[in-house]
Formats: structure tokens, sequence, C-alpha cells
């Protein structure tokens, strides 16, 4: 009996294709994970960008303080952590398709939160400019988690 080599080889390199994109993209997801780490000395010196959006946007409550970490649930914290990373992705420059493909939003287990995520980015990203803090207060009100 004669065993045909071409769909063997063929089969052959499209498991080595794959396993080669798998191993790749745990790099890249590793490589994501400490990069803010080493950008970190870099976003300290304000900008004359940063420096224009730390005013409070229009419409915001002045009387939400910030919500303590340990007071806040697993939604919450994503939620809080998203907004503050939206708003310096949005003034250092970040495309919004970038930024949905990070690891905070896109590896998200719960798909309900995933597109609750990806809706708050989406906002931020179509409106004004806001600092870190204001994005962080703007999106715990907004979501109520208060």
């Amino acid at each position: 009996m004669r065993v045909p080599l071409m769909p063997l080889a063929l089969s052959l390199a499209v498991g080595g294709l794959l396993y080669t994109a798998y191993e790749g993209n745990k790099r890249i997801v590793e490589n994501a994970a400490t990069r803010p780490a080493a950008t970190a000395p870099a976003a300290a010196a304000p900008s004359a960008a940063s420096t224009t959006t730390d005013r409070p946007a229009a419409g915001v409550d002045e009387a939400v303080d910030d919500v303590a970490a340990e007071n806040l649930d697993e939604r919450c914290t994503a939620i809080a952590d998203l907004a503050e990373a939206a708003a310096d992705a949005l003034d250092s420059g970040v495309p919004l398709d970038v930024f949905l493909r990070r690891p905070e939003v896109a590896f998200v287990n719960d798909p309900a939160l995933r597109v609750e995520l990806e809706k708050l980015a989406r906002t931020f990203y179509e409106a004004p400019p806001v600092s870190p803090t204001t994005a962080r207060r703007v999106a715990l009100r907004d979501t109520g988690c208060r």
C-alpha cells in the first residue's frame, strides 16, 4: 500500500505554522505586559498636550471622590483601570484599534465585561481628551461604581 506524501507534508507544514503563530502570540502578550513598566519614566514628564487636559471635563461632578481600590469589585476596578489607561493612550496618540488589543481589554474572560470595556474605550476616544483622574471619575460615575 502506497501512502501519498504530499497531504502528509502539507498537514505538517500547516501544523508548524500554527505552532509558530501560537508561540509568537504568547511572546507578544508577554512583551506587552512588561512594556508599561519600561515606559513609566517617560509618562512622568508632563507634556504640553497633557497640561491642557488636566482640567475636568464639562459636566463632571466635582463631588465624586476617588473610590479606594479595596472598595471596588472586579468589574469596577477593571473599568477604572481601563479609563485611566484610555486617557493615557489617547494623550500618547495610541490608535483605538491598538488600544483595544491590549490584554486588559482583549483577554477579559467575561464577554459582557469585555463588551462594556470596549464601549467605554470607544467613548473616551470619541470625547475630548481628559486627564486620567477625570477619566476614572467619569467612568466610575457613568457605570454606577461610586
